[in-house]
C-alpha cells in the first residue's frame, strides 16, 4: 500500500516552483476577504533575487495534490503576485498572491458611474468588463435595481456593499467575480460530516448574544415622501431600520439580509482536522459528537498548510433559522 502524501504545484508565470517549496499556504475564504497563497523557498544560491525573481503582478496558479493509492488534485485558483520578501541567513524567499484581478484598479481606484433600471447581474457583468479576462457567476435570484450612483466609489467596495445589501456573498474566484445568494448556499446538502474525534485538540466554539434578533422592522420613503413600514418576525428583540428603498419588495429583501447577517455569526466554531482533507468555504458541514453543539454550519474560511506535514483549519458559522 502506497503511503499517502500531500504537496504544492505553484506555478509563477512560466516556471514551476513545486520541487522548491520549503512550505506552502492557502486561504480559503467565503466573502469579504480575497483568497491567498503564500510560498517559502530556499534562497540559498540567491537565484531567486537575481535572474529568478519574478515579477510583481506576475500570475500565479496553485493546486494542492493528494497521492498515495488515489491520486486527486484540488484546484486553489488564479492568483496576482503582490508580494516579494527575502529573508537572511540562511536566505529564504517567500511570494505572496491573491485572487484580485491583475489590475490594482480593483481596489483602489475610485469610480464614478451611473446605473438606472438594471440588476445586480447586469452591475456585476458591466464591471468586469472594465478588467481583462474577468468573467462573472452569478448564483443568486434577480435583484432589480431602480438607479445606483457609484461615487469616488471602488468596484471592489460596490460589489461589496451591494451583496451585503442584499444577503449576497461575493469573491474572486479563478478569474471570476461569483456573486452568490447566502440563504441558497446554506440550504445546500453538507458535504461532509465531521465528529470531533476527527478534530485535534484546541477547537474553538463561541456564542454570543449580540444580534439574535427575532424580528426587523424597516421604514422607508417613497418617492412622494410618505413613510412605509416592513416588519418580519416578532417584536421581542427588534432590529429597527431606516433605509432607502426602491419599492416594498426591494425593502423586504433589504430588511431580511440585515437582520440574517447580524444572526448569522453569533455562534462560530473553528477547528483543525487530525487528517487533512478537501472542504471548501461556503460549503456546509455537518459537526457531531459535541452535543448541544452539533448542527449543520456554513464554512467561512479554510486555511491549508504544508510544511513538515499538511494542515487543514476550519473556520465556520452555525445555520440557525432565518427570519422570513
Amino acid at each position: 500500500m502506497k503511503p499517502t502524501r500531500y504537496g504544492a504545484v505553484v506555478k509563477i508565470g512560466a516556471t514551476d516552483y513545486s520541487e522548491q517549496l520549503e512550505s506552502f499556504s492557502y486561504t480559503d475564504e467565503a466573502d469579504g476577504s480575497s483568497d491567498s497563497v503564500s510560498i517559502t523557498l530556499s534562497d540559498i544560491s540567491g537565484k531567486w533575487h537575481n535572474s529568478k525573481m519574478p515579477k510583481a503582478a506576475s500570475r500565479v496558479i496553485a493546486k494542492i495534490k493528494k497521492t498515495g493509492e488515489n491520486t486527486k488534485t484540488y484546484p486553489c485558483g488564479t492568483f496576482h503576485l503582490d508580494q516579494i520578501e527575502f529573508t537572511g541567513y540562511p536566505s529564504s524567499a517567500t511570494f505572496s498572491a491573491v485572487s484580485d484581478p491583475v489590475s490594482y484598479a480593483f481596489k483602489t481606484a475610485q469610480r464614478n458611474r451611473t446605473w438606472k433600471h438594471t440588476t445586480f447581474l447586469q452591475i456585476c457583468k458591466d464591471i468586469s468588463k472594465t478588467y481583462k479576462s474577468l468573467k462573472v457567476v452569478y448564483d443568486a435570484p434577480v435583484i432589480p435595481i431602480a438607479a445606483l450612483e457609484q461615487s469616488k466609489q471602488t468596484d471592489s467596495s460596490l460589489l461589496k456593499s451591494l451583496a451585503e445589501k442584499y444577503g449576497c456573498g461575493v469573491k474572486i474566484y479563478a478569474n471570476k467575480i461569483v456573486v452568490y445568494s447566502i440563504e441558497r448556499y446554506e440550504n445546500k446538502k453538507a458535504v461532509k460530516t465531521i465528529n470531533v474525534s476527527q478534530m485535534e485538540p484546541g477547537w474553538t466554539w463561541q456564542s454570543t448574544i449580540n444580534g439574535n434578533y427575532t424580528g426587523v422592522k424597516l421604514t422607508y420613503k417613497k418617492t412622494n415622501g410618505k413613510k412605509i413600514e416592513t416588519m418580519h418576525g416578532s417584536t421581542k428583540r427588534l432590529l429597527r431600520l431606516t433605509e432607502k428603498a426602491d419599492s416594498k419588495a426591494d425593502a423586504v429583501r433589504i430588511a431580511l439580509a440585515r437582520v440574517n447577517k447580524e444572526n448569522a455569526d453569533t455562534t462560530t466554531l473553528r477547528f483543525t482536522l487530525r487528517s487533512p482533507d478537501f472542504v471548501s468555504a461556503t460549503s456546509t458541514i455537518n459537526i457531531t459528537g459535541l452535543a448541544k453543539l452539533n448542527g449543520k454550519y456554513f464554512v467561512t474560511r479554510v486555511r491549508h498548510t504544508i510544511s513538515n506535514g499538511y494542515k487543514v483549519q476550519i473556520e465556520c458559522r452555525k445555520i440557525g433559522k432565518r427570519i422570513r
